[in-house]
């Protein structure tokens, strides 16, 4: 049953109520008020106009023709009621009687910008872009901010072969554009990646100044500050993130890895536990919280973790290379052989990689392979080589294990030649 109660002005009021339902995307509901409206007052002649307009949404072009020929039988001098007929019948590929619609809803309101607007539009589809740049010029003088205008005749100068004019125009428009939140958030991420840091924080807080309420913001906002080395800021901006979404798994797996930098293990597990809680198939998190089980001496839950990332993403080349240093340390040295490899198939520059598997070689006796492993890494990563400079504690005298392990792998090749 209707809202609207029968009386004296009802049909003023079932054409508003219908005007609210057209607004809100219920082109039927509006229809049968509409429909309504004029039932009551057969001479309104605003019903019939607003009622063309939801038929003209409903693709009934016929049907919006009759009712803006009736609204402008009821009320001649109608600019609205002119100006929708002129929309119609251009759709209907009637552009003669679309202009006449327009020209007399100029003559009507000479100072609304719109009219001047449209009938540009069909100025430029008779192919009178002179008369369509025109009439795209008068609107923006009236509204000098009608962004609509200034697309429109950037299109009809760019079609003249004017590319300055409507580049100029292009240019106003993007004056005219309103940057939106998401808009700041989305430039935001790509400073982000360009590790830009300070611009992408700069971004971030255009959008909150507009939005505060978006939680993907906050987290965006957080990894930037992780970035730079602020982690009190990102711990606090991916605590907004979660009190305003809490279940985006992200902030969760995102605020476990600034605690595991600070060492809180705990607090890290916790968030790794519940970023896999919300999102049982996010593998990174799998993988970061098997790095975390490991640091606590879980090492059979850093290998479950480990292998459930590698199911979730099979090329996950830093998952195998870390439950290969889980099972090194496991004694199982030809598991951590395997994952080494994997890994290092999957991801050729995985500088730890070599490292860790050089390891793995020389326990195993391999000299040679662990001695090509450890230049690999070095090359890769010279912090490699860097730290192994101050692994002379583990040589003899002041020779690092790099040093012996290359006399020995000097030795194994004379003894291979006798």
């Amino acid at each position: 049953m209707s809202e609207v109660v029968e009386g004296p002005k009802a049909a003023e009021a079932w054409n508003n109520q219908a005007e609210t339902k057209r607004a809100r995307g219920d082109l039927d509901g509006a229809l049968a008020d509409f429909n309504r409206a004029i039932e009551l007052k057969p001479e309104m002649a605003a019903a019939y106009s607003n009622r063309s307009l939801v038929k003209k949404a409903k693709g009934d072009l016929a049907g919006a023709l009759a009712d803006l020929n009736k609204a402008v039988e009821l009320k001649p001098d109608s600019a609205v009621a002119h100006n929708n007929r002129g929309h119609v019948k251009q759709a209907m590929k009637d552009l003669d009687g679309a202009l006449a619609d327009h020209d007399r809803a100029i003559e009507l309101s000479p100072g609304t910008p719109l009219f001047y607007n449209n009938r540009g539009a069909v100025k430029r589809a008779k192919n009178d872009l002179d008369g369509a740049v025109a009439d795209y010029g008068r609107a923006v003088e009236l509204k000098p901010d009608l962004l609509l205008a200034y697309k429109n005749r950037a299109e009809a100068r760019k079609l003249k072969g004017d590319a300055a004019g409507a580049e100029a125009d292009l240019a106003r428009v993007k004056e005219l554009t309103p940057i939106t939140a998401e808009t700041w958030n989305a430039r935001g991420e790509l400073k982000r990646q360009k590790a830009d840091f300070d611009g992408a924080i700069s971004d971030y807080n255009q959008a909150l100044e507009l939005k505060p309420g978006l939680a993907a913001v906050w987290n965006n906002r957080a990894l930037a500050k992780k970035a730079k080395g602020d982690l009190d800021g990102a711990l606090a901006d991916f605590a907004k993130a979660i009190e305003l979404k809490p279940d985006l798994a992200l902030a969760y797996s995102n605020r476990a890895s600034v605690r595991k930098a600070r060492e809180d293990k705990d607090g890290a597990l916790a968030d790794y536990n519940k970023a896999i809680e919300l999102k049982p198939d996010l593998a990174d998190a799998y993988n970061n919280r098997g790095f975390v089980k490991n640091a606590i001496g879980d090492a059979d839950g850093a290998l479950a973790d480990y292998t459930r990332a590698i199911e979730l993403k099979p090329d996950y080349a830093g998952a195998y290379s870390n439950r290969a240093f889980v099972k090194h340390a496991k004694g199982d040295l030809d598991g951590a052989l395997a994952d080494y490899d994997k890994a290092i198939e999957l991801k050729p520059d995985l500088a730890a990689a070599y490292n860790n598997r050089s390891e793995v070689r020389l326990v195993k006796n391999d000299l040679e392979g662990a001695l090509a492993d450890y230049d690999k890494a070095a090359a890769l990563n010279p912090e490699f080589a860097a730290e192994e400079g101050k692994k002379g504690k583990r040589g003899k005298g002041d020779k690092t294990m790099l040093d012996m392990l290359r006399a020995a792998a000097k030795r194994g090749k004379k003894e291979e030649k006798q």
